[in-house]
């Protein structure tokens, strides 16, 4: 009994250090630095506010409006596709986003 007791609490901790390491993936997917070293936070196109989405440098109220109306996204290309953007926004703003 006390065996199997202690395969689950090993296989309980196991699965919280996989979520642990799933959520700083995740934040690590949300940082970026440009060419100075600047870091920035990553927006995620399905899931960012308005306010999120323009404060992104580049992007406007209108392009963040846009963005939310065309949800969702399977890559941060999915402006493009979906005509969302013009190529020289995307061009400005890819880095700043993602798609989780």
């Amino acid at each position: 009994m006390h065996r199997l007791a202690a395969l689950t609490l090993v296989a309980a901790l196991a699965g919280g250090l996989t979520a642990c390491t799933q959520r700083e993936e995740k934040q690590m997917r949300r940082a970026w630095s440009d060419a100075t070293g600047r870091y920035f936070q990553r927006v995620d196109l399905n899931e960012g506010s308005r306010r999120e989405l323009a404060d992104v440098p580049g992007l406007t109220q209108a392009d963040a409006d846009r963005i939310i109306a065309h949800r969702p996204y399977g890559t941060v290309r999915g402006l493009l596709n979906k005509n969302v953007l013009s190529k020289e926004k995307f061009d400005q703003v890819r880095d700043y986003l993602y798609v989780d």
